[in-house]
């Protein structure tokens, strides 16, 4: 138990409702930040405060400079967790401006940074023999031409950091040539280089884990079932818990004990239902956006990364996550509906059709993103939020704590 602690979440997204329970209910006393296009946890019965920070994404050295004048007026707080990928990545890059006598329950700053570089995470995994599909950095329009031929189609372009958006997406798969100059007509002015690697087909699975010093001592498997994009990009709306891969731990367990993990984390694969064959996606070296699901399932995640970094000898016993347990993303649902009417791949005529089965789905999940009936206050204004959001027009959309998702 991590009582008579007082945890600052930075980041007010999903997963930030998640960890308050967590942190509340064994005695702490939990203070979030105020930024987060969906969060709302500060109306958790769990959260005592509310700091209204300078979003990092305007600059990361004023969010420091806030936050270490922040952390010295307030010495009762113990423990800093940053929750969604710009707040790791601006306290990785910044630690040692950081109080030493405060406790940041996260990876080790060089692990956060290297995870999140994907190119070099790339060749890494490459280098150590788990399976990811070819890949190229490219830097102009004719160096993604020079890919394309040598890749091959279709092609998927990714940032290189995954807290940015390229024409909104996470990622942009270029199916044909005849897609390519209406998807991506130039290039990107405010990026310096993108990822260009060959599609693959295949379910994503999420292998959501902590780790002592690279040994994995807890782990869960799902299986996203549905995304907030057609094409299965983006994020989970449906999933399942699933028994473990046993090459998807394996890999994983390599790739983690090559770099010293020391912390708790989400790898991604895709799976090919047919063939079996196995690509790796990436390692979100934080608090996962689905985090309600490893913690449903009895990895106390929450907890691992304060004991982690704080050092304990032993943060806790070994355990495999429940398999069988069926989550969904309510809002995150609705949401996609909005966009698929915006891009003509719904018509209004099967919104009725296409509610009752988001419904129906709400009923027959085992696990919720945010929903709790003991403390439901924190869904209900999400869910009020976005109607107002839809009602306006307003363009942004839920996250997963990067950038806002805008309809195409």
């Amino acid at each position: 138990m991590e009582d008579k602690q007082t945890y600052l979440l930075l980041g007010n997204y999903r997963p930030t409702v998640t960890l308050a329970r967590t942190y509340g209910r064994a005695g702490g006393k939990v203070i979030v930040t105020h930024g987060g296009h969906e969060g709302m946890a500060q109306l958790s019965r769990y959260v005592s405060e509310m700091w209204n920070e300078p979003d990092p994404a305007n600059g990361e050295a004023a969010f420091i400079s806030a936050l270490t004048d922040y952390l010295a007026a307030r010495p009762d707080i113990n423990v800093i967790v940053p929750v969604t990928e710009r707040y790791a990545i601006a306290v990785a890059r910044h630690a040692a401006a950081l109080p030493a006598d405060r406790l940041v329950a996260a990876p080790q700053p060089d692990i956060v940074l290297s995870m999140l570089d994907k190119p070099s995470l790339f060749e890494c995994v490459r280098d150590l023999g788990v399976p990811i599909a070819p890949f190229r950095r490219i830097s102009d329009y004719a160096a993604l031409l020079a890919a394309i031929e040598e890749i091959g189609l279709p092609i998927v372009l990714r940032p290189l950091r995954s807290e940015v958006r390229l024409n909104g997406n996470k990622a942009l798969t270029i199916g044909s040539l005849g897609e390519l100059e209406p998807e991506l007509p130039g290039w990107p002015a405010d990026h310096a280089s993108l990822l260009a690697q060959r599609r693959v087909s295949g379910l994503r699975h999420n292998y959501y884990f902590a780790a002592n010093k690279g040994e994995i001592f807890r782990s869960v498997e799902t299986r996203i079932i549905e995304t907030d994009h057609t094409d299965g990009s983006g994020l989970a709306t449906i999933g399942e818990t699933i028994e473990t891969t046993p090459d998807i731990a394996r890999h994983t367990e390599t790739i983690l004990r090559a770099v010293g993990y020391h912390g708790i984390g989400c790898a991604q694969y895709l799976v090919d239902g047919d063939t079996g064959a196995i690509n790796f996606l990436e390692i979100n070296p934080r608090v996962a956006g689905n985090h309600a699901v490893p913690e449903a399932a009895g990895l106390e995640l929450g907890l691992m990364a304060v004991r982690l970094a704080r050092g304990d000898p032993d943060p806790g016993p070994v355990r495999a996550g429940k398999a069988g347990l069926r989550y969904s993303w309510t809002n995150g649902a609705i949401w996609a509906l909005k966009l698929q009417l915006a891009s003509g791949e719904v018509s209004y005529r099967q919104v009725p059709a296409r509610l009752l089965g988001i419904f129906g789905t709400f009923l027959k999940s085992d696990v919720h993103m945010t929903w709790s009936l003991r403390d439901p206050v924190p869904t209900l204004a999400q869910a009020t939020k976005q109607i107002v959001r839809t009602l306006v027009g307003h363009g942004d959309g839920l996250t997963d704590g990067s950038e806002p998702l805008k309809a195409k």
